[in-house]
């Protein structure tokens, strides 16, 4: 339960800076979280990210609530209720409905050259 807690918390700060993309850009990849935070998909694409950590840490990924603005500089549709992964030029790599499984967002992001050249510096 604490566990669940603190990443509630996470997302709330998340939520409170999540004014501006732009602000990561070149640094993290971001899983943005669209739609009511109660319905069941919400929840399990949670479960699924809580569970996953050390991967999200490992690919640079931050987990933010989608607001109303980023809604429309991606310009979703109203209602749309699943997750985007911006990456870290700013640009969507992936849109998909609730639930995704993990191992499709890394395999998205293990694809990306961006990514392919950090895990070759880390062979280095």
């Amino acid at each position: 339960m604490e566990r669940l807690l603190l990443y509630i918390l996470l997302l709330l700060v998340g939520y409170a800076h999540a004014q501006d993309l732009g602000e990561l850009r070149w640094q993290n990849r971001v899983i943005l979280l669209f739609g009511d935070a109660k319905t069941e998909g919400y929840l399990e694409q949670n479960r699924l990210f809580e569970n996953n950590q050390k991967a999200l840490d490992d690919r640079d990924v931050l987990i933010w609530k989608g607001t109303d603005q980023i809604r429309k500089e991606l310009q979703l549709h109203k209602d749309f209720k699943g997750i985007v992964l911006v990456g870290k030029d700013g640009s969507v790599k992936l849109k998909k409905r609730f639930t995704v499984r993990p191992k499709t967002i890394w395999a998205r992001i293990d694809g990306m050259p961006m990514r392919r050249a950090e895990l070759a510096k880390r062979k280095h």
